[in-house]
């Protein structure tokens, strides 16, 4: 489902959008630029919006990395995010780990914000917090992900 633009937008659409809006909040600025490299021999098993790296230029400065792909191993994890700023590191591994510097902190199993994303929901419904992320925030990272679907296509 998640390759097919009809039900699951794709994974441009249906999964990178995520990670645009995460770099999005990280940074608190827009992008102002996106280049996209893409695998050079896509395949049936590896379609070519599976296997590609995606530089975000902000207009705060920052530079943001995505790299995408069907290639690796099942059993091994699936995402990394890695921050840099101010001398400080940051590393979350799959969603187990987290290190700071030198620092690591392991979690007993993956936790990927979905309870914490209700929880914060339900308060927002019931009126004891304020919006978490505005309809411009959704929207930048809607067109970022848009702006990679046009690189995509322009390379084919």
């Amino acid at each position: 489902w998640v390759q097919d633009p009809e039900k699951g937008g794709g994974r441009v659409i249906g999964e990178m959008t995520h990670f645009l809006d995460l770099f999005n909040f990280f940074t608190g600025s827009k992008p102002i630029d996106i280049k996209v490299v893409t695998c050079s021999s896509p395949s049936e098993d590896h379609p070519i919006t599976d296997n590609l790296a995606a530089i975000i230029k902000y207009g705060d400065g920052s530079v943001a990395s995505l790299t995408y792909t069907s290639f690796g191993n099942a059993k091994s994890g699936k995402e990394q995010l890695e921050i840099f700023q101010g001398g400080e590191s940051a590393m979350i591994d799959d969603y187990v780990s987290l290190q700071i510097n030198s620092v690591k902190k392991m979690q007993k199993k993956q936790d990927k914000g979905h309870l914490n994303e209700l929880l914060v929901l339900k308060d927002m419904i019931k009126g004891k917090i304020d919006d978490q992320v505005s309809l411009n925030d959704s929207i930048d990272a809607t067109l970022g992900a848009f702006k990679i679907q046009e690189e995509i296509k322009i390379k084919d």
